[in-house]
């Protein structure tokens, strides 16, 4: 009998739901170039082989029924690991997969076009110009209601996993600096832009139009608290969906009469903490990027995004 391979390997791991972490049963478990397997009632595994995987890092592709499909690369190594854990996101609520293409990946706008997902992967920081684009100071008030929404927004659409490193204010323009978003302001009481932002990147920006009823939502401070966290969302990662209810909606009027000033949806929450557990980069349904050996950080491409409201 011919010795062992030294290239002879091991696998072991386990499949869990997304977020409740219990084990899935009979999930279906493919890696790139072996047998697929079975998870057993505790959701454990095991694949292997006598020589290296067609790739380093190599895919795995994991179908549990009532979960979405989840693709992950696996490092190889000589010997065993018992040490892999991959979670698949339940198709049942609050999940809901057109939210989530519409939130994380661009989906209202883009349905044949679904992006990676793109999101901040370090604590921002975040500067205050208190003059607006014509050098005129901006009203106390205004700049509270914006630094006061700041670090509750950054919480909850990241899912609780950054803060805001530093809020800090200045009369003059900020050069860009990364890690750091630039918030600007500008009068404006008749147009219908009422924000800009940088799409999750550093450095990056915002612009919050003041003095609209519109866009303030007929806010005596001129700025709508609503405002602020909805382009703080584009800049954490996010992208406009469909419904009143949302902070992230389309329209800024259908937000005022649709929803009180305050924080991002439960919907919104549920599925901003899910992109937040993802790398940047992984794809649709929820596939990770092969630069990505379970977790560490992918680069996501760098955009803006105007918002107009009727």
């Amino acid at each position: 009998m011919p010795p062992p391979s030294a290239d002879r390997w091991t696998l072991q791991g386990r499949v869990v739901s997304y977020q409740a972490g219990q084990p899935v049963a009979g999930a279906r478990v493919q890696p790139q170039g072996g047998a697929a397997v079975t998870t057993d009632g505790n959701g454990r595994f095991t694949i292997g082989g006598d020589g290296p995987p067609p790739a380093n890092p190599y895919l795995v592709t994991v179908d549990g029924g009532g979960h979405v499909a989840r693709s992950v690369h696996v490092r190889w190594q000589p010997g065993s690991r018992d040490d892999v854990t991959i979670d698949l996101i339940p198709l049942a609520a609050p999940f809901s997969l057109d939210f989530y293409r519409e939130l994380a990946r661009g989906g209202l706008n883009q349905p044949q076009n679904l992006r990676p997902l793109q999101r901040l992967t370090e604590d921002p920081s975040f500067y205050i110009q208190t003059t607006d684009f014509r050098g005129v100071d901006v009203p106390a008030d205004t700049l509270r209601v914006v630094r006061e929404a700041i670090p509750s927004a950054v919480h909850e659409f990241s899912g609780g996993t950054l803060r805001a490193a530093r809020i800090e204010e200045g009369r003059e323009a900020r050069p860009e600096a990364p890690g750091w978003i630039n918030v600007t302001l500008f009068y404006d009481t008749q147009g219908l832009l009422c924000g800009r932002a940088s799409i999750a990147t550093t450095p990056g920006f915002v612009e919050l139009a003041y003095g609209n009823a519109v866009c303030s939502c007929n806010s005596p401070t001129g700025m709508s608290e609503n405002l602020v966290r909805h382009e703080l969302g584009h800049v954490l990662g996010f992208s406009h969906v469909a419904g009143r209810e949302h902070i992230m909606t389309t329209f800024q009027d259908a937000a005022c009469a649709g929803r009180p000033e305050g924080g991002a949806s439960a919907l919104e929450r549920y599925h901003a903490a899910l992109v937040y557990h993802r790398p940047p980069g992984n794809t649709d349904p929820d596939r990770d990027p092969a630069q990505i050996a379970l977790t560490g950080p992918a680069a996501g491409r760098s955009a803006a995004i105007s918002c107009y409201f009727r």
